[in-house]
């Protein structure tokens, strides 16, 4: 089952995920801005961000990649593509890590960590990725990204949907048993992560195959819809416990906004600015912790809070930098490389 045409995507772009990735990424940096800063009450469920990643990389992959794995592009070759567009941020955002690291600590560079974090293998320390804290999604995302190519040509669209209930309700028991939905983060919840990946993805990837079904039901509302419930769930202050918010926001309010984005006309005239801001918003995830750190170390932390928005505002202009001066050029390098090195074949199928 494959889904109907999509303008949004047969111009090349989903815009309306451009800006969810965007103001998801900007308020990942105001969580991690309040944790470091002290001033926890800033975008307080900030976190999700990660699971509405995970949600859109599956239907974007799916409506990208899905046709052309099924139709003989490997796996390695699949690899090599998601390598060029991810690996170019986590060497950076290794490499900036790093700096901050021996600012703070002075000691020998870490060579074991350093190498872990550029080939992206979590470690089992107190952190996972201790150079670049964030880094941990990217490494379930590379995961993920590897188990479907695997699976593409046998997992067919039933098998898909018992594999999302199936991890769904295990994620569900495990939120249960823990209290808590901030698992891949540390080593205690790793294999607990996967199950937060794979429900995630695996349902995005669905709402991807059964478009034909509801595409023609949901309204086709204001892109600013699903982009303002973005930010009210992920931003807004703590009114009911966790343990009651957190699932509802999980298992409903994601999916809802994703629903919302995919059928979502987006202005002409601001289609630039959602461009921009899905453009930025990888290089902004990939560097901004270690930014954030440098600030804390630089900084008071009574400065540092009263900042926030000049210094959010400072990382997200570095991420502008990163991503048009570095991180374009190197994915345009890697790319040329993977298809000068690739048989004819691959090359057709990418």
């Amino acid at each position: 089952m494959r889904p109907l045409n999509n303008p949004q995507i047969d111009e090349g772009r989903l815009y309306s995920f451009d800006a969810l990735r965007g103001v998801a990424a900007i308020v990942v940096v105001i969580l991690h801005s309040g944790e470091l800063y002290g001033a926890p009450y800033l975008a307080p469920f900030g976190f999700f961000a990660v699971d509405l990643f995970f949600l859109m990389s599956g239907y974007v992959i799916g409506s990208v990649y899905e046709r052309k794995l099924e139709s003989g592009l490997g796996a390695r070759s699949f690899m090599t593509i998601r390598v060029a567009r991810l690996g170019p941020a986590i060497w950076l955002g290794t490499a900036i890590g790093l700096v901050v690291y021996q600012f703070y600590t002075h000691g020998p560079i870490p060579i074991r960590l350093t190498v872990m974090s550029l080939l992206l293998l979590p470690g089992f320390g107190t952190l996972i990725f201790p150079l670049n804290q964030p880094f941990w999604s990217l490494f379930y995302e590379i995961y993920i990204n590897l188990a479907h190519a695997l699976s593409a040509r046998c997992l067919s669209t039933t098998r898909l949907i018992w594999f999302v209930g199936f991890t769904g309700i295990l994620y569900a028991v495990a939120i249960g048993l823990a209290r808590t939905t901030e698992f891949g983060t540390h080593p205690d919840t790793l294999l607990r992560g996967f199950l937060r990946v794979g429900w995630g993805y695996g349902l995005g990837l669905l709402i991807y195959r059964l478009r034909p079904l509801y595409g023609h039901r949901i309204p086709k509302v204001h892109i600013g819809i699903p982009i303002g419930l973005t930010a009210y769930l992920l931003a807004s202050p703590k009114i009911l416990p966790s343990v009651i918010y957190s699932p509802i926001c999980l298992f409903v309010g994601l999916p809802v906004i994703i629903l919302l984005a995919v059928t979502a006309r987006p202005p002409v005239t601001l289609r630039w600015l959602y461009a921009f801001l899905g453009t930025i918003s990888y290089p902004l995830y990939a560097i901004h912790y270690p930014l954030l750190m440098l600030g804390s170390r630089l900084l008071t932390i009574e400065t540092a809070r009263t900042h926030v928005a000049p210094i959010v505002a400072g990382v997200i202009l570095v991420a502008t930098l990163v991503e048009y001066a570095y991180d374009a050029p190197m994915r345009a390098m890697l790319r040329r490389l993977s298809l000068a090195r690739s048989p004819p074949e691959a090359v057709g199928g990418g």
